[in-house]
């Protein structure tokens, strides 16, 4: 019954590297647990507001303190041993990259890379234009989302780098209002007030 995890604008940078970590961190956790979801959509994620699907975007509603968001609908998903070497795994169904409209690479794919492609494609919409005051969060989805499996991040690594750009922010650059509301083909799409 959670609304929409991607509804309501952020207006701090601080808001917007809370919902990153809890969504590298959701990533992360299915991982270690051998679960590749598959199916990383803006529709299979929520946070902790209930309200109807029609409505207007609330302010304040993504603050830290008070949000939670959560990555649901696992009815694409694939579970494997606990044992499982996760870069050894290829399935030749369940990467579907034309949802992301990817060209979908010839033979299986790893679905725990696809996770990873999945996730860095939906957050950098709604996360690339803070780069102005995050330098450092261009060159991080670009190893989320490289085409080649060899040199992109693993959940674990992605979130090990985050981590380390988060902690290397000044409180002066959590603190900053967004101008931006998200990025999309190249360009920045501002506040609407």
């Amino acid at each position: 019954r959670w609304g929409s995890a991607f509804k309501h604008k952020f207006y701090t940078v601080q808001e917007i590297m809370h919902f990153t970590d809890a969504f590298l961190k959701g990533l992360d956790f299915l991982h270690e647990h051998c679960i590749a979801h598959c199916d990383l959509l803006p529709q299979n994620t929520g946070m902790n507001i209930l309200l109807v699907l029609i409505g207007p975007s609330l302010t304040g509603v993504c603050d830290p303190s008070a949000s939670h968001y959560a990555i649901f609908n696992f009815g694409w998903s694939l579970v494997y041993p606990y044992d499982t070497m996760l870069e050894d795994i290829a399935v030749s169904e369940h990467c579907r990259f034309c949802i992301h409209g990817l060209p979908t690479p010839p033979g299986p794919c790893n679905p725990f890379a696809f996770d990873v492609i999945s996730l860095g494609i939906m957050l950098q919409h709604w996360v690339w234009h803070i780069e102005d005051i995050v330098p450092d969060i261009r060159p991080f989805f670009d190893s989320m989302v490289n085409s080649d499996i060899t040199q992109r991040f693993t959940a674990w690594q992605a979130l090990l780098h985050f981590w380390n750009i988060h902690a290397c922010l000044s409180l002066l650059q959590l603190d900053s209002l967004v101008t931006g509301q998200y990025w999309d083909k190249g360009m920045f799409s501002p506040h609407q007030l």
